[in-house]
């Protein structure tokens, strides 16, 4: 089973790393998360793109289980968005109490 699973490495570094810098970025909202989240979503939609290149030429099982995988990944940036955000509030109602009693 890892066996098959290491043909696709790539495909899932390229998705978790687009879903861990947007989860990263939305959470602590840095200046650099921005270029690391705009590099990293070029590098899964080139991905995706690749895969696709791939199911319509070759029309394998190979190629559409990496088109499956895309999508997957496609599919789990809106939970990832909202996780991020719930992370960000959670982070300053945790911080809020220190602020209110520095301006008190």
């Amino acid at each position: 089973m890892a066996n098959n699973l290491s043909r696709y490495k790539w495909t899932f570094l390229a998705g978790i790393a687009f879903l861990a810098s947007l989860l990263w970025s939305i959470t602590f909202s840095y200046e650099f998360s921005i270029l690391l989240v705009s590099l990293s979503f070029f590098c899964f939609l080139a991905s995706f793109f690749v895969s696709l290149i791939l199911g319509l030429t070759r029309r394998s099982k190979e190629a559409f289980y990496r088109i499956i995988i895309n999508v997957i990944f496609l599919l789990l940036f809106f939970p990832t968005k909202t996780l991020g955000i719930y992370v960000e509030d959670r982070l300053f109602l945790m911080r809020l109490p220190r602020f209110q009693e520095v301006t008190n």
